[in-house]
């Protein structure tokens, strides 16, 4: 799948013209191919690790995923799956490329920059339609775009990412689209690298 698909299917999911079931499995191998090998490898090497997230980034966060990857009836969502945890040990993976971690934390403050122009008040006291609206409108920004497409990828991630690295809780994703992890599995990660609770 190239960008161009990719991008396509991103905004009909968006859009709400194709289900999350449809947009996942075509997203599948574009993300097994750029990210599997790096959540199975985890060579680390000397890069930039960025600080964690604050209290406060992890509650407007864990409200992104909600409105990326909602729980639905059939299928888990972001809570679910502890997409948040897996997100904290992107931010600590020095393997994982700085430029995306810094996207995803400046894309927090463009967000609530944007809320605050567009509803006058924080992104979290948001209500729900209004966080919809928000999103739609910063898909059509530049930043938006690359911002909602890289925390997707990291959701899918830590989707289809072993229990191990925090998220998938109890291989919640993997039952959903009924995937067979490969084997060997991973059995531990560095202390440093692990999620934060």
């Amino acid at each position: 799948m190239n960008s161009v698909t990719f991008s396509n299917s991103l905004n009909n999911f968006l859009s709400g013209k194709i289900s999350r079931r449809e947009f996942i499995r075509s997203s599948l191998a574009l993300a097994s191919i750029a990210s599997l090998g790096q959540l199975l490898g985890c060579v680390y090497q000397d890069a930039q690790v960025l600080p964690r997230l604050s209290p406060q980034q992890d509650e407007q966060m864990s409200a992104v995923f909600d409105v990326l990857f909602p729980s639905e009836q059939e299928s888990p969502g972001a809570r679910e799956l502890d997409t948040l945890a897996y997100l904290h040990f992107v931010m600590l993976d020095p393997t994982y490329d700085s430029s995306d971690k810094e996207l995803i934390q400046s894309g927090l403050e463009r967000l609530q920059e944007e809320s605050d122009k567009r509803f006058g008040k924080p992104f979290l006291t948001l209500r729900a339609e209004q966080r919809h609206l928000l999103f739609e409108h910063i898909q059509t920004l530049s930043w938006g775009k690359r911002w909602m497409t890289r925390l997707l990828n990291v959701a899918l991630e830590g989707m289809l990412a072993d229990p191990l690295y925090g998220s998938n809780r109890d291989g919640a994703g993997w039952r959903w689209l009924e995937f067979q992890p490969g084997v060997p599995r991973p059995t531990a990660i560095p202390t440093e690298m692990r999620p934060k609770a």
